[in-house]
């Protein structure tokens, strides 16, 4: 099963029934997905953009998107949108032979397929205007989220928006499950954060995304890393005004590594602070 419109438990389904040998699998999906596919393409819907100048462009794709369903009366959204697809694999020596099978069994209705499978699907339905309405939502959320600027890794905070709004919208596509994961975790910390700050107003909030999720005797360790770390601008860098993220050892000594390691100032500073913690100072050149 893959979740779709930010529903746990519902979605899409491909499976191999015990009906028949030639049957090699079943998938039922909306037709929802035909009609956002007609507008972005299945790779860009299921990569994660590595780059804020990609992740604007998936922001714009969406808006398009909207905007596509707005210019359309209800009734033909609805048409469009609506009801659910059956495709069934079946393995035969000859076309005929597979369409025969399927209408014996009646596998081209979901009734037919329900009686063949010996019950009936767990469903829920939604109303056009409370859908639209979410999806709005979601992108909106999305778009306040887009601000960094266009070199910069997506955070987890902008990446978890994007893919609820790929849930909403009534996508879950390759490697969905494990972006809906990291994106709800990443919510479940959020809100245990915003609870503790409820019972707990001493506890201080660290300058930098995501601080959330680090254990909370390593915040300011990481935070007076960024502050205090000398980030240096790779000489080979066109664009001046871009903030550096190498950085040195102590006299000299040359650049510690970065590629693979780390892709932003935050990154790079969780990474030497699991690696020295408070001694950091010894092994990372930095500014006082």
């Amino acid at each position: 099963m893959h979740e779709m419109c930010n529903v746990v438990g519902y979605g899409s389904l491909d499976f191999r029934p015990i009906l028949d040998r030639h049957i090699i699998k079943v998938k039922v999906y909306q037709v929802l997905c035909h009609e956002i596919l007609s507008v972005i393409q299945r790779q860009m819907l299921n990569d994660m953009p590595a780059t804020m100048r990609t992740m604007r462009t998936r922001l714009r794709q969406l808006q398009d998107l909207m905007e596509r369903w707005g210019a359309m009366t209800e009734d033909v959204l609805s048409i469009r949108i609506s009801g659910i697809r059956v495709e069934v694999t079946v393995h035969t020596e000859m076309v005929i032979d597979g369409q025969r099978l399927c209408s014996e069994l009646d596998l081209f209705r979901i009734g037919g397929l329900e009686s063949a499978l010996g019950g009936p699907f767990d469903t829920i339905s939604c109303a056009l205007d409370k859908f639209l309405y979410w999806c709005r939502f979601h992108i909106s959320a999305f778009a306040a989220e887009v601000y960094e600027r266009d070199v910069y890794a997506p955070s987890i905070r902008v990446r978890s928006a994007y893919t609820f709004t790929r849930q909403t919208i009534g996508w879950s596509g390759k490697f969905m499950g494990r972006q809906l994961q990291e994106a709800r975790d990443w919510s479940q910390v959020i809100a245990e954060a915003s609870t503790r700050q409820m019972v707990d107003t001493r506890l201080p909030e660290f300058g930098y995304d995501g601080w959330e999720m680090d254990a909370p005797e390593v915040r300011p360790l990481i935070q007076d890393f960024l502050e205090h770390a000398e980030w240096i601008l790779f000489h080979r860098v066109k664009d001046r005004t871009i903030p550096g993220l190498m950085l040195m050892k102590p006299n000299r000594g040359g650049y510690l590594p970065m590629k693979g390691i780390y892709e932003d100032r935050v990154g790079g500073a969780r990474h030497y602070i699991g690696l020295y913690g408070a001694d950091w100072r010894d092994h990372v050149r930095c500014v006082e």
